[in-house]
This record gives C-alpha cells, structure tokens and sequence, in this order.
C-alpha cells in the first residue's frame, strides 16, 4: 500500500477548497447565475495565457457539473447551483443536509481546515420544493 503524499493531499485540499468558493459564490448569486467569466473574476483565478482566460474556473465548473453540484443554462451560458433530484419520499423529510453529515463526508475525502468545513457545512442542499429556489 502507497502512501498518500503531502503535495497529492495539498492539490486536492487546494481543489476542495477552489469549489466550496464557487459554490459559495453561486449560493449567494441572482437566480440566473453566474457567467464564467464573472466567477473567474470575483474569485481571483480568471487569469491565463493570451487569449485562454477564463480556463481555470471553466475546468473547475466541468468538473462540478460531473459531480452534480452546479448546472449551466445552455442559452444564457450561466451556471448556477445544481437542483437536487431527491426521491419524493425523501425530499419531504430532507430540505437541507444536516452539517454533522456534510462534514463527515468532506473529512473522509480530504483533510480540510477547520475553518473550511465549517464554511462547507453552512451550504445547503436544494430540493425542487425549497422555497429558496423554483
């Protein structure tokens, strides 16, 4: 069995904490989202070489849509946060995911700060009869 090195355990703690910020970001965002380009730009990571801005955040919310977290309207090319797609019987007694659960989950993948997750565990889960979103 291989040891997990220091540099892998930075890279993915600097990546764990790259998304919580976007999804921070398009937490607190319009109802239509955000484009790319703003969420590079308020963020700090919209840099790049000549011509290929923008490819830092771009990557970062490819790889969110993947894991279900955010989504991208295709006509207004805005990303906003994911609607979750609970079960009917378990989106009646789930509306926001208990931050004991959030935190054992992002403890078991990745040794985060403590300061991050607790900004982690303040993220709520939408469900598509949240009064928060449509």
């Amino acid at each position: 069995m291989t040891s997990i090195t220091q540099p892998y355990l930075m890279a993915q703690s600097a990546m764990a904490q790259l998304k919580a910020a976007i999804h921070m970001l398009l937490s607190q965002a319009p109802q239509q989202g955000l484009r790319n380009s703003e969420i590079g730009r308020q963020l700090g990571i919209y840099m790049g070489h000549v011509e290929h801005q923008g490819h830092i955040p771009r990557t970062l919310l490819s790889i969110m849509e993947s894991e279900g977290a955010v989504e991208q309207d295709k006509a207004t090319k805005c990303w906003r946060l994911a609607i979750k797609k609970w079960r009917s019987d378990r989106s009646r007694r789930l509306k926001t995911a208990p931050s004991s659960l959030l935190q054992a989950a992002f403890k078991r993948t990745v040794m985060l700060p403590t300061p991050m997750i607790s900004a982690i565990s303040e993220c709520r889960i939408f469900t598509s009869t949240s009064p928060h979103r449509p």
